[in-house]
C-alpha cells in the first residue's frame, strides 16, 4: 500500500502511484504478446486440421479470429497482479540512482525514529525531478507487430485456404447437418400440428358442425305441421341439400381404392391380413381404438430402445420397430384417407430412420415420441371423421323418408318426440309409409291413377290439319328422338332384348355419375329403385313408373 498523507497524497506518493500504474500496463501488454501468440498457434493448428486433414469440423468464419487477441487481454489482465508498493520504489530508486530513499519513504509508516522528517522532505525534493514514463517506458512496437503478423497470417489463412478432405470426414459432416436440419424441421411441423389438431376436440363422437347440422335437421322433423304439407316439403328440401353439401365437403379426399388395399394385404404377407382386416372394419366402424393400441406399443418401445445400450439386440428390435411402424403407416396410406394423417405419418417414419445414424439418435427417438403423438390424434380425427359420414348418411336417409312420408300424408312434429336419433326418425318415418292408404288401380287409360283401366275411345270423324313428316337427316347415338327402321311389326323378343341393352347402359351412366358427381347417399337408392323399376315394368310390358 502506498503511503498518504492525512492532508492529501504527497509529490513522492503521487510519483510511486504512476510508475505503479505504468508498470501495470507493461506487465499485462507483455502477457497479452505471449497468450495471444500462443493462441494463434493453436487456432492455426487447428484451423490446418480442418482445412487440410477435415479432422475438425470447418468452423472457422472471420468473426473467430478476433477472440484470439480479445481472449487473450481477458487472460493477461486476470493474470498480470499489481504491483507492490516496494518493487515500484526499487524501480525509482535504480532509476534516480537515490540509493534507496523512496524505498525508505515507502518504509516510513513501519519506522521509528527522529529521521522520519528528513527522508520525506528529501523524498519530496528528489520526486520533482523524477519522470514516471522514464522510469517504466512503453516499448511495445516489436511485440504488437509480432502478434499483427501472426493475426495477419490467420486471416489470409481464412480467406484463401480451400477446403481439402482426404478422408471424407467433412463430407460426413455436411450429410449429418443436413440429417439434422431435416430433423428440426419434422420437429416443428410436429409441434404445429399438435397445437392445431388439440383445438378441433378430435376424440369427440362427431365434429361440431355435424352435430349442429343433425341437430338442426331434429328441429325440422319435430316443428312438422300437419296443415304445413307444402312447408315442410320445403323445409325438409332444404334441410336434405344442406346435409347433402356438407356430406359432399366432408366426403373429399376419402375415397378408398379396393386395389390398392388388395396390393397392401398382399405386400404384408398372410400373417398380417387378419390384423389389418381387424383395423379396417373398426376403421370403418369409425373405432381407432385397436391402432391406437398398437401406436401405443410401438411409443413404448421406442423409449425403451432409447434407454438401451448400443447392441447387435438393440438394432434387431430397432428394425422390427421400423417394421411394426411401416406396417401401420401402409395401412393408414391405403385405408385412412385423412392427408394430415399420413403426414404424421411420414415424420414418424423419417425420424425413425433418422434415429439409426448415432449422432442423431437420442434427437431423433425423442421427435418420434411427439409425432406418435400427432398419429394418435390425427387418427382420432380420422375415426371421427368416418363418424361424421355416417352419422350425416343417416341423416340424408331420414330426410329421404321424411319427404316421402310427407307427401303421403303431412307430418306432425309432435308425434316425433319419442325419436331420440335418426335411425329412431327413419323407423318412424318407414311406419308412416307402411300404415298409409295404398294408392288402388281404376279407371284411367293405360296409365297408374284411380279408374279400372282400358282403352280411351277414338272417333275417325274428328278432322285436324295434321301433316304426318318424316325427316331425312342422319340420327347418331345419343340424339335419337324418333326412328322407323321397317314399316312392319317389330319382333317382340328382339325388341325387349334391345330395351334392356340400353337401359343397362343408362343404368351403367347414372353410376358412374352417381361416383364422379358424389351424389349423397341419401338419393343413391331411390335413383336406383327407379332404374330397376324401370327395366323390369318395361320389359314386361308395363307402363314406366312415375319418378
Amino acid at each position: 500500500m502506498m503511503p498518504a498523507n492525512s492532508g492529501g497524497a504527497s509529490r513522492a506518493t503521487r510519483l510511486l502511484r504512476r510508475v505503479s500504474a505504468r508498470q501495470r500496463i507493461v506487465l499485462i501488454g507483455r502477457r497479452w504478446h505471449v497468450f495471444a501468440l500462443a493462441l494463434a498457434g493453436a487456432y492455426g493448428l487447428a484451423f490446418l486440421s480442418s482445412r487440410l486433414l477435415a479432422l475438425l469440423p470447418n468452423r472457422f468464419p472471420l468473426p473467430t479470429l478476433l477472440a484470439v487477441p480479445l481472449v487473450a487481454l481477458l487472460v493477461a489482465v486476470l493474470v498480470a497482479r499489481r504491483p507492490r508498493a516496494t518493487d515500484v520504489a526499487h524501480l525509482v530508486d535504480a532509476h534516480a540512482s537515490t540509493h534507496d530513499l523512496f524505498l525508505t519513504r515507502v518504509l516510513l509508516d513501519t519506522a521509528c525514529g527522529e529521521f522520519k522528517p528528513i527522508v520525506v522532505e528529501q523524498a519530496e525534493e528528489r520526486a520533482r525531478t523524477v519522470e514516471p514514463r522514464r522510469v517504466v517506458p512503453f516499448r511495445w512496437q516489436r511485440k504488437a507487430g509480432e502478434t499483427l503478423a501472426a493475426m495477419a497470417a490467420l486471416l489470409l489463412a481464412i480467406l484463401f485456404l480451400p477446403q481439402f478432405d482426404p478422408f471424407g470426414k467433412e463430407k460426413k459432416r455436411a450429410h449429418v447437418a443436413q440429417l439434422r436440419r431435416e430433423l428440426e424441421e419434422t420437429k416443428k411441423a410436429t409441434e404445429l400440428r399438435l397445437a392445431l389438431v388439440e383445438k378441433s376436440n378430435p376424440t369427440a363422437k362427431t365434429s361440431e358442425e355435424v352435430t349442429q347440422a343433425v341437430e338442426a335437421l331434429k328441429l325440422t322433423f319435430n316443428t312438422m305441421k300437419p296443415r304445413e304439407q307444402k312447408a315442410n316439403l320445403q323445409r325438409l328440401t332444404e334441410a336434405q341439400k344442406n346435409l347433402g353439401d356438407l356430406w359432399k365437403k366432408l366426403s373429399e379426399d376419402r375415397l378408398q381404392n379396393s386395389f390398392e388395399q388388395d396390393r397392401q394385404l398382399q405386400r404384408l404377407g398372410a400373417g398380417k391380413g387378419q390384423q389389418i382386416e381387424r383395423w379396417k372394419a373398426a376403421l370403418q366402424r369409425g373405432d381407432t381404438s385397436e391402432l391406437r393400441k398398437e401406436l401405443d406399443d410401438i411409443k413404448q418401445k421406442a423409449a425403451e430402445l432409447q434407454q438401451a445400450p448400443d447392441s447387435a439386440e438393440k438394432r434387431e428390435k430397432e428394425q422390427q420397430l421400423r417394421q411394426q411402424l411401416k406396417t401401420v403407416a401402409d395401412f393408414l396410406a391405403n385405408n385412412a384417407s385423412s392427408k394430415a394423417l399420413q403426414q404424421s405419418t411420414q415424420r414418424a417414419l423419417d425420424q425413425l430412420a433418422l434415429g439409426q445414424n448415432p449422432e442423431l439418435s437420442k434427437e431423433a427417438t425423442e421427435a418420434l415420441q411427439k409425432s406418435l403423438e400427432a398419429m394418435g390424434m390425427d387418427l382420432e380425427a380420422a375415426g371421427q371423421a368416418v363418424r361424421d359420414l355416417q352419422q350425416l348418411e343417416q341423416a340424408l336417409k331420414a330426410a329421404q323418408l321424411g319427404r316421402l312420408a310427407n307427401q303421403r300424408s303431412p307430418l306432425d312434429g309432435e308425434n316425433c318426440g319419442g325419436c331420440q336419433n335418426m335411425g329412431d326418425y327413419a323407423d318412424f318415418f318407414k311406419k308412416l309409409m307402411e300404415g298409409a292408404e295404398q294408392v288402388q288401380p281404376g279407371g284411367g287409360m293405360g296409365d297408374y291413377g284411380i279408374g279400372e283401366g282400358g282403352v280411351a275411345p277414338e272417333k275417325d270423324s274428328v278432322k285436324t290439319d295434321f301433316t304426318p313428316e318424316r325427316s331425312k337427316s342422319a340420327l347418331h347415338a345419343g340424339k335419337i328422338l324418333l326412328q322407323w327402321k321397317t314399316q312392319e311389326v317389330s319382333d317382340p323378343g328382339k325388341a325387349r332384348e334391345l330395351y334392356r341393352q340400353r337401359i343397362e347402359a343408362v343404368k351403367q351412366g347414372v353410376s358412374e355419375a352417381i361416383l364422379q358427381e358424389r351424389v349423397p347417399p341419401g338419393y343413391h337408392d331411390a335413383i336406383k329403385r327407379y332404374f330397376d323399376t324401370l327395366s323390369e315394368s318395361r320389359a314386361a310390358g308395363q307402363p314406366p313408373p312415375k319418378p
